[in-house]
C-alpha cells in the first residue's frame, strides 16, 4: 500500500484515498502516476477538460466547499445545543456559551464563502504557509 503526504496537514495518507481523513482536504494523484480518463462522478474525462483547467484551483474550490460544510455543522450543532441548554437550565449563561459556538460557525461560513468565490486567495494562503 503506497503512501503520500497530504498537502494541507503533512500527514501520511494512503494514495488510494481522494480526501485526507485528518483534515478532509482533497488529494491529488502523484506526478508520476499515469492519468486514466474517468467517466464516473469525478467530472468529464481528461480528454474533455478545458485547456485552462487548473487542478490546484479546483482543489482550492473543493477545500472551500468543505469549509462551508463544516461551518454549517458548527452553526446547526450550536443552535441545537443552545436550545437544549436553554430548555434544561433556563438560564442565559448556557445560551451565551453556545452563541459563541454559532458565532465561530458563522466566521467559518464567511471564510468558506470568501474562498469559494476567490480560490486564488486560498492558494496564496496555502503557498505562504499562513
Amino acid at each position: 500500500m503506497a503512501q503520500m503526504i497530504c498537502w494541507n496537514c503533512d500527514r501520511q495518507v494512503d494514495d488510494s484515498l481522494r480526501t485526507c481523513p485528518t483534515c478532509f482536504a482533497g488529494l491529488r494523484p502523484s506526478q508520476d502516476e499515469q492519468s486514466v480518463p474517468d467517466t464516473g462522478d469525478n467530472g468529464p474525462p481528461l480528454d474533455e477538460l478545458p485547456p485552462d483547467w487548473d487542478p490546484d484551483r479546483e482543489m482550492a474550490i473543493q477545500t472551500a466547499a468543505g469549509e462551508i460544510n463544516q461551518a454549517c455543522l458548527w452553526l446547526v450543532g450550536g443552535l441545537i445545543l443552545a436550545g437544549i441548554a436553554y430548555a434544561v437550565t433556563g438560564s442565559g449563561a448556557a445560551l451565551l456559551l453556545f452563541c459563541g459556538v454559532m458565532a465561530y460557525g458563522g466566521f467559518r461560513l464567511c471564510r468558506g464563502l470568501y474562498y469559494e468565490t476567490n480560490p486564488d486567495a486560498l492558494l496564496r494562503r496555502l503557498t505562504k504557509g499562513d
